[in-house]
């Protein structure tokens, strides 16, 4: 518009009885500097009396964004810093708010940064008469800072754009005396005991009169807990656990105040059912019920490399087999497997039941001394011996050939120098 003039004439002027007098320093205000290399814009934040959480002219200031008049892209090219509250959406650049009841907290919003470094500067924090402690939150950090008179907080904004999104910051302002919580880094959480059958014991690094509850996919999974400023446990019941990774988040929240916060999957368990371990037994040989991740031991030692479900037993000894299940393990209970060097457990055939040839391994001490082989059927007709086949009669693993034999129960005799022993063959 054209030029402006305010015309006075003598009648205007006081003769020194009326006076104009600011009454005192504005107080109970933050102020936020966002700065580039060449750019600066600033925002407030004013703790006052009558103010509300809708917008009013004559205590707030709307958010008048920089190069709003450069035409097209050029408009970007300018940095922008103000607030929002939950209440309202809008942008401030002078944001007044009533003094608090409870700990509050609002968006520091800043928008049009390009990739570089850039500055937060706070000041005029020594107005602050209510008390309150002011914290700067990152949240594409997750890092809380602590705000005092003259802080300089130092970021960098790349090409991924949550380093440049509106929400990044956030500012809280916490009331004198009232309770204080991280809102980026969760507690300490750890899990005691994790094999225990029954129940996942889940351990809290507290504060006192704060409260905290686990929740899976929204439901509430135990019990809540109240803090007492040292470690409390919650048990999770083990049937409530998913075969396989189990994410929690973690609520906590003020008893006695507005604060509460949720921390997505601050704990992650890799849960897999613990089965009871047995062990069967068939002469010699010994079998896990669990199939894979075995570990048998012998008179309480660790047999190297026995991991199969089947355990041969050469000699005689305390038996057990440990299973994994993930991090966790059970053990069977002890069997006591006595082995005769000269009995009929210590003696191989297989496969029997076989429908052509078996495989017979003898002990070596019986191998040494052997005087005879014979294959009977159940009415005593003689099959085949060592006259037959001489090689029975030779020292290692011997074929018995029932190719041409019918299909039944054979007994086979082998006679050692002082004993007879006797097999039971059969041919499918």
């Amino acid at each position: 518009s054209g030029a402006t003039s305010l015309g006075l004439t003598e009648s205007a002027k006081t003769g020194g009885q009326y006076e104009f007098l600011r009454h005192a320093a504005p107080e109970n205000y933050v102020r936020i500097a966002l700065s580039s290399a060449t750019q600066r814009d600033e925002t407030l934040v004013w703790f006052v009396d009558g103010a509300s959480a809708a917008y009013d002219p004559s205590l707030d200031a709307k958010k008048m964004r920089n190069g709003y008049f450069e035409p097209g892209e050029e408009r970007l090219q300018y940095l922008n810093i103000s607030t929002q509250t939950g209440q309202d959406p809008g942008d401030y650049a002078i944001n007044a708010i009533s003094p608090l009841s409870c700990n509050s907290s609002l968006t520091l919003r800043i928008t049009d940064v390009a990739t570089g470094a850039h500055t937060l500067e706070f000041t005029d924090l020594q107005t602050l008469s209510l008390g309150y402690q002011v914290v700067l939150v990152d949240r594409y950090l997750s890092t809380e800072k602590t705000v005092s008179n003259g802080f300089l907080y130092e970021f960098e904004v790349s090409k991924d754009s949550a380093s440049f999104a509106a929400d990044r910051f956030q500012l809280r302002f916490v009331i004198a005396g009232s309770t204080y919580i991280n809102s980026q880094v969760p507690p300490a959480v750890s899990i005691d005991s994790p094999c225990d059958r029954e129940n996942l014991p889940v351990r809290f690094q507290t504060q006192a009169n704060v409260g905290y509850r686990l929740f899976s996919a929204g439901v509430p999974v135990g019990e809540a807990v109240t803090g007492n400023g040292d470690f409390v446990t919650l048990n999770i019941p083990k049937n409530q656990l998913s075969e396989g990774p189990n994410k929690y988040d973690l609520e906590v929240s003020v008893l006695k105040g507005c604060d509460r916060f949720v921390y997505h999957d601050a704990l992650t368990y890799d849960f897999a059912t613990i089965d009871s371990v047995t062990v069967a037994q068939e002469g010699t040989t010994l079998s896990s019920n669990v199939q894979s991740g075995n570990q048998w031991y012998k008179d309480g030692e660790m047999i190297p490399n026995a991991t199969d479900k089947i355990l041969d037993v050469a000699e005689s000894g305390t038996y057990s087999v440990e299973a994994f299940f993930g991090g966790c393990s059970a053990r069977s209970a002890d069997l006591v497997v006595v082995v005769d060097p000269f009995g009929e457990q210590a003696l191989k055939a297989y496969p029997n039941p076989s429908s052509d040839k078996v495989t017979l391994v003898l002990p070596a001490v019986i191998d040494q001394d052997l005087k005879g082989i014979a294959l009977h059927d159940l009415k005593g007709m003689r099959i085949l011996d060592q006259d037959s086949n001489p090689e029975l009669l030779k020292a290692g693993e011997k074929t018995l050939d029932l190719t041409h034999a019918e299909s039944g129960v054979y007994i086979l005799t082998i006679s050692g120098a002082k004993k007879t022993y006797h097999l039971k063959i059969i041919r499918k």
